[in-house]
């Protein structure tokens, strides 16, 4: 970290390991990708807890005036949105599109605004991206809301086939992508039975104000989180390997990244 040039902080394992790889879906010019750039102006990616960010931010706050014996390197905090939700006296994580604006809930966990508050506001040398506030939720949550059809997204990290949420279910789904989202969410509860009636995902998206393409989206964000959400890790090595060789034919399939990861490299590579 203190001999990188350049550093970027995730707060987990599936950033650390899919990063360098999607940025290698950005092409520079001919055969230069935004991976080789990392690389070449040595950036460093390293994870940890998101609310340990703070305690390394404090080495780089940079400022002439008031901290000039701070490392002044560039460095970027990606981290999750994380939207919380009060249940009786406890917040609980929750799905953006449950969020309904009241004191009892927040589109943004309260570390990505100390973040803000303390350092990005502050010092021009460090970066905080999250996802959308109202809008986002995780890493894994924004790849699937940017790539809701994508195959690439589909692993033998998904759950058992007697699952709601196996490889076959999900496809299924994702064939079906441009109809109407009722149809959708009918199959869907099909496929939970007995559990649908307090389904929140079910519930959340049929009540939710959005546009229909937004809550689509956001449908197949929450159905592909809950079908990797207990093997991040090993879903993001089994992807990162997809991604890999989907680069390496002659017409590779179209791979979107989200806003802020291509903020977060862009504004390190500055």
């Amino acid at each position: 970290m203190l001999f990188a040039d350049r550093i970027i902080f995730v707060e987990g394992l599936a950033e650390q390991i899919l990063l360098p790889c999607i940025a290698s879906y950005e092409e520079i010019e001919e055969e230069t990708t935004k991976e080789d750039l990392l690389i070449n102006k040595h950036v460093s990616i390293i994870s940890v807890d998101s609310r340990t960010f703070k305690h390394f931010l404090i080495l780089f706050g940079y400022n002439e005036t008031s901290n000039n014996y701070a490392i002044g390197k560039k460095v970027v905090c990606i981290t999750d949105a994380d939207p919380m939700i009060k249940k009786g006296n406890r917040w609980h994580a929750t799905y953006p599109f449950l969020l309904d604006g009241s004191d009892e809930s927040k589109n943004l966990s309260s570390h990505v605004f100390e973040l803000n508050d303390k350092f990005q506001s502050l010092y021009p040398n460090i970066k905080i991206c999250h996802p959308d506030a109202g809008k986002g939720k995780t890493f894994e949550y924004e790849l699937a809301k940017y790539n809701p059809t994508s195959r690439l997204l589909i692993t033998n990290s998904f759950t058992s086939q007697s699952s709601p949420h196996s490889i076959k279910n999900y496809l299924e789904l994702v064939k079906k992508y441009n109809s109407p989202l009722d149809e959708l969410i009918n199959e869907y509860s099909l496929k939970l039975g007995t559990e649908v009636e307090n389904d929140e995902v079910v519930n959340g998206i049929k009540n939710c104000n959005w546009d229909e393409n937004e809550k689509k989206n956001a449908f197949f964000a929450a159905i592909y989180l809950r079908s990797i959400s207990k093997s991040k890790g090993e879903n993001s090595l089994f992807l990162e390997k997809k991604l890999r060789d989907n680069l390496k034919v002659r017409k590779p399939r179209p791979f979107v990244i989200p806003n802020y990861i291509k903020d977060a490299i862009s504004f390190v590579l500055d």
